[in-house]
C-alpha cells in the first residue's frame, strides 16, 4: 500500500455522512473514481495512522473504508 486518501467531501454528500478512506494503489481501482476527485476535497497521507490522526484532529469519531479498494467497514477513531 502506497498510502491513504481521505475524501473529506463524502461526509457532506453520502447518506451515512461518513468520510471515505481509500488505499492508494497502483493501479487504482477505477470505481474509486480518483480522477473525478477535486484536490480541494481530499488529502493523501503516508499511513493509516497519519490519516486517522488527521480525522481525529477534525473532530471525527469514525470513517468508512472504501468498498472498492478496502473492506467497506466503518472504523472507529
Amino acid at each position: 500500500m502506497a498510502g491513504i486518501r481521505v475524501n473529506w467531501n463524502q461526509e457532506s454528500i453520502s447518506s451515512d455522512h461518513l468520510i471515505r478512506a481509500h488505499q492508494i494503489r497502483q493501479p487504482q481501482h477505477a470505481r474509486c473514481r480518483f480522477t473525478e476527485m477535486n484536490p480541494a476535497e481530499y488529502s493523501d497521507y503516508p499511513t493509516v495512522a497519519a490519516a486517522e490522526q488527521a480525522m481525529r484532529n477534525g473532530i471525527r469519531t469514525s470513517y468508512k473504508r472504501c468498498i472498492h479498494c478496502w473492506d467497506n467497514q466503518v472504523a472507529p477513531l
